[in-house]
């Protein structure tokens, strides 16, 4: 009698446990985990994780403002790896484009500054109006190759110091989607190939990631936990996309992407004024 009453506590015990906390918990970390590894994988086979992390943070229940400053512990992790990746594979940084870096992380730090500053109701209808607009964009672009300068600039070119500052503010105030116009500006400005533009580029978004995670810090709208779990799986989606690259089809993921950029953008907007 005694015991089938203990055993019926604890059975009441457990599943008290899994209606409540427990189970909440295990679906949101197990939603950022998953929304890492895909940001990851994306990243490698064709880029722009972020524009997929972004979402993914907001539905777990960050508020705009402190997804936005939780994203930069992924895309520090991510870049940081890539660079390093870079190295160890022999494609190596010109040295003379590591002057860009000083508008970018110029750049980053007012944008990201400025990022700490804006509503949570204005950043949602921001990130909203970008996440439509960049889905239009991919999906009416004819993917026409970035036309490649005739080489790296010599001196200093201030229409390409205006495009880092401009790229690194961007990255700073938003970051998602910012490899596009980070890659045109390395291959249309300063002249790189497209494999040295990405070696340049995971560089100079670890560096600007870095201070604008400090900045985010400081203004204390960065939840280390969800940041550190999507981080893991943003190391597990490299991981997998680096051997699921020759695999995927980047024309279904491109597919993938543009339609989650509209239905969450167009859904961002709509959970604004509705």
């Amino acid at each position: 009698m005694v015991r089938n009453l203990v055993d019926a506590a604890t059975l009441s015990g457990i599943i008290e446990l899994f209606d409540s906390e427990f189970v909440g918990a295990v679906f949101r970390y197990g939603l950022l985990l998953a929304g890492g590894v895909v940001s990851g994988v994306v990243n490698a086979v064709a880029g722009g994780g972020s524009i997929v992390l972004v979402p993914i943070l907001l539905a777990s229940g960050l508020p705009p403002s402190v997804a936005n400053g939780t994203l930069r512990v992924s895309v520090l992790a991510q870049s940081a790896t890539s660079a390093w990746t870079f190295q160890r594979r022999g494609v190596r940084s010109d040295r003379s484009l590591m002057w860009l870096g000083v508008p970018i992380i110029i750049g980053a730090g007012v944008g990201s500054f400025t990022a700490t500053q804006v509503s949570d109701q204005a950043l949602r209808v921001v990130f909203g109006a970008l996440f439509v607009l960049l889905g239009l964009y991919l999906g009416f672009r004819r993917g026409a190759p970035l036309e490649r300068s005739d080489g790296p600039p010599s001196g200093v070119q201030w229409k390409t110091v205006l495009g880092a500052l401009a790229v690194g503010g961007y990255g700073g105030l938003i970051q998602a989607g910012v490899g596009f116009p980070l890659i045109a500006l390395l291959v249309g400005s300063a002249g790189c190939s497209i494999v040295e533009a990405n070696a340049v580029k995971v560089r100079f978004v670890a560096a600007y990631s870095a201070v604008a995670l400090i900045i985010f810090a400081l203004a204390d709208l960065v939840a280390w936990t969800e940041g550190s779990v999507v981080a893991v799986g943003g190391f597990i989606g490299g991981w997998l996309g680096v051997r699921l690259q020759l695999k995927i089809s980047a024309r279904w993921l491109q597919r993938f992407i543009i339609a989650a950029l509209l239905v969450s953008g167009l859904a961002m907007i709509l959970r604004t004024f509705v």
